[in-house]
């Protein structure tokens, strides 16, 4: 066996990523492709959308520019939303959001895919929720907290949504990782949770009210 071949061989499957949860995949930079659907996805909104931002227009919209947004088609729409484009780390979507240590980026595009959109809101929460059920490694942990709080933070007119879905899903995490005895991913969700509640009076107010789910844990 040439073993040249068969070190070639060894690294294109590492490189290919893990097979199993918990295992390691290849130290494959994504940045720049995220940046260049970035580039795509600031120019284009939903009908649902386009309608809200005449009224109320995300941050990310240079509206000095008079930029003309173009409307996804159906088909574009369901691409980016589905198992295919964003879907494949759950599948991609975990992986952008695991992934992109550029936080401008992922900042930018997830206010811009959710602003206004209750849709885009719950396709992230959804897949934040598996994210943190398969998550083993704090690193990764904390990539998505920061994710969370991205939604979180947005003041579209869906700020009492937004507080709900994130800070439900935050607890319904640590409880995951208390179940699973994963006990440094249930300190990291407990501390950020204990921040936003001392930043933000919303959550603090969440936390108040949904004392039964909150203290237990």
């Amino acid at each position: 066996v040439d073993p040249v071949t068969t070190k070639d061989a060894k690294m294109a499957a590492f490189m290919k990523g893990p097979t199993m949860k918990g295992t390691f995949a290849g130290p494959i930079n994504i940045n720049g492709a995220i940046e260049t659907l970035l580039e795509i996805v600031l120019g284009m909104t939903t009908t649902e959308q386009k309608k809200k931002w005449a009224d109320n227009p995300p941050p990310t919209l240079d509206t000095e520019k008079g930029i003309k947004l173009l409307t996804y088609t159906e088909e574009e729409q369901e691409n980016l939303f589905a198992a295919g484009l964003f879907k494949k780390v759950l599948e991609s979507a975990m992986k952008v959001l695991r992934e992109c240590y550029n936080e401008r980026i992922m900042k930018t595009l997830m206010i811009h895919l959710t602003w206004e959109s209750a849709e885009a809101l719950d396709f992230f929460m959804e897949t934040l929720k598996d994210a943190f059920e398969n998550c083993v490694m704090s690193s990764h942990a904390k990539q998505f907290l920061k994710a969370v709080l991205v939604l979180q933070e947005m003041e579209d007119s869906m700020r009492a949504k937004r507080i709900d879905a994130t800070c439900s899903l935050v607890v319904d995490a640590m409880e995951h990782a208390v179940t699973n005895k994963h006990k440094e991913l249930a300190r990291a969700h407990a501390a950020w949770l204990t921040v936003r509640k001392t930043k933000n009076p919303r959550v603090k107010q969440w936390c108040s009210k949904n004392s039964s789910k909150v203290n237990p844990i």
